[in-house]
């Protein structure tokens, strides 16, 4: 879990969470990229992150509609479809396709990123290892890019890991959540289930089911 003090929401976000669309985090990186309804930008993140976005994008950018943050770098996408990325370029990850269709979706992983687009579709540039199959990976609607692999959310529910396979024991998945570990979060209709790389083969499996305990 991250811990955000209410001073700094307080300063950086002035009229408090509910003008909140999404919010952007990585294991890797001491921070958080907030979307705004607005379609602006807000950050917490202490390196070098909001010096990057107002080097590289004016301040005033509107039309953010999602946005991921990857080791070294971010992506933001546009409600219009177009990515933008900024942040460490080492491997090219920073470098957006500029044949890259319409976005619907994108995350940053470590050294490469990728954009999900209308007809479900993954587009990935930077250092994807040769074995990735991204034209496997169909009818997608979230991915979540871990330190040697990913996870892609498909639209009936089921996962499929970064050869195309199908991930067993999880369906009727509705939302992946990065986790410490080098590790997914899956939330189901009906439990939530640990998605991990198993070393030696790498292969996605389904672990046992997390017990939540009620908060207020």
């Amino acid at each position: 879990m991250f811990d955000i003090p209410a001073l700094i929401l307080r300063h950086t976000l002035p009229g408090g969470l509910e003008q909140v669309r999404q919010i952007a985090t990585h294991g890797q990186v001491d921070g958080v990229l907030f979307v705004l309804n607005n379609g602006q930008l807000a950050s917490t993140v202490s390196n070098s992150l909001p010096r990057l976005v107002a080097r590289d994008f004016p301040r005033n950018l509107k039309g953010v509609k999602r946005a991921s943050l990857g080791g070294a770098q971010a992506l933001a996408l546009l409600d219009d479809g177009r990515v933008l990325a900024w942040g460490s370029n080492q491997h090219g990850q920073t470098e957006v396709p500029a044949s890259l269709p319409p976005a619907v979706n994108v995350a940053a992983g470590i050294s490469n990123s990728f954009a999900v687009h209308l007809d479900g579709s993954v587009s990935g540039w930077g250092r994807i290892p040769a074995e990735w199959n991204l034209a496997a990976l169909t009818e997608v609607t979230d991915l979540v890019v871990l330190l040697n692999g990913l996870v892609a959310l498909r639209r009936d529910g089921t996962l499929l890991n970064q050869y195309g396979e199908r991930v067993p024991n999880l369906d009727r998945v509705v939302q992946l959540i990065i986790g410490p570990g080098n590790s997914c979060y899956a939330l189901t209709v009906s439990r939530v289930g640990a998605v991990q790389r198993s070393v030696p083969y790498h292969v996605f499996r389904a672990e046992e089911s997390v017990t939540l305990a009620p908060a207020i």
